[in-house]
């Protein structure tokens, strides 16, 4: 079987499993250029050595030669991971009889500290996003701390301001299908968005939240490209911006703000389950691991709270 037809029947499992369309796409950008690589050779003769020593090493010498430095660990790791799975389909489907990619070793996840927006950057992003779309989206992942694509994904029907809980009905994983409830600084965005919406005539409960002037989703690119131009706009966090990334102007992403909202809610006091349901985890642990700093500072405040000075 070729390459290609290997990748379409790739690219149907993952379907059949339900697996995202942007999770499909990240697998395919790894996937593609490994494969044209790979050209007319039979896949299930490559070994640990041709995957780690020789595609990876000559990815990386391709990344640094594009972008001016190698792959970041975040990134490598992400390549590993797609070539991991990739091949154990191949493996389990019985395409190839062995499975090299099981032996590499993908860098551990580095913990970014302080990801979180200070009072201050926040009230700063806030008061730069000036245009109507700016503003719903700042306001919905700040004060929902739901992923990009969640957000994307939402219909206007799985906002219920009367009920006061908005529903997402579509996420990476099992655990962040949820309900998430509408805290009191959303409201009045939800509502002036709904009204800009009427006029645009795209606010019946079929239609996307975050619906584009002909009625569609909006993209990926356009909620990223827009958080960073609020934040470039606003000062939060400015950087200088790649040839290839022009819009990259701002460290701030729509993580930024996910990680803001979880950090609001356990400065405020609210149990690490709670938020943990939330965002949308598992279990608890990947939230104890996203905010270890936060917590270890909130439990030596709280324990020196137990002996109060007299």
């Amino acid at each position: 079987m070729t390459t290609d037809a290997l990748l379409a029947e790739f690219r149907a499992y993952q379907a059949r499993r339900g697996v995202r369309d942007s999770t499909q796409k990240t697998y395919g950008q790894y996937l593609r250029p490994f494969l044209k690589w790979v050209g007319p050779r039979d896949v299930g003769a490559l070994g640990l050595r041709e995957l780690e020593v020789e595609w990876l090493g000559m990815w990386g010498d391709a990344v640094e030669e594009r972008i001016g430095r190698r792959p970041s660990p975040r990134t490598l790791r992400n390549h590993i991971i797609a070539l991991r799975v990739f091949f154990a389909f191949l493996h389990t489907h019985e395409f190839i009889a062995r499975n090299p990619a099981a032996l590499l070793v993908a860098p551990r996840p580095i913990r970014r500290r302080n990801d979180w927006l200070t009072p201050e950057e926040d009230a700063a992003l806030f008061q730069a996003a000036i245009r109507p779309t700016e503003q719903i989206v700042i306001a919905l992942l700040r004060w929902t701390g739901m992923r990009s694509a969640e957000a994307e994904s939402l219909l206007v029907r799985d906002v219920d301001v009367s009920g006061g809980m908005i529903t997402i009905r579509s996420s990476k994983t099992q655990a962040g299908v949820r309900a998430v409830p509408i805290f009191p600084p959303l409201v009045p965005f939800l509502s002036s968005w709904h009204e800009h919406q009427q006029h645009r005539g795209v606010s019946g409960s079929h239609h996307p939240l975050l619906a584009t002037r002909t009625g569609l989703h909006m993209s990926h690119a356009q909620l990223w490209v827009t958080v960073k131009r609020v934040a470039g706009r606003g000062l939060v966090r400015p950087q200088v911006p790649r040839d290839l990334d022009r819009h990259n102007i701002s460290a701030v992403s729509p993580h930024t703000l996910r990680r803001t909202f979880a950090t609001d809610l356990l400065n405020r006091g609210v149990r690490i389950e709670v938020v943990s349901k939330l965002l949308g985890h598992s279990n608890t642990r990947t939230t104890e691991d996203s905010y270890a700093e936060l917590l270890d500072r909130t439990i030596v405040a709280e324990s020196f709270a137990a002996f109060p000075l007299r």
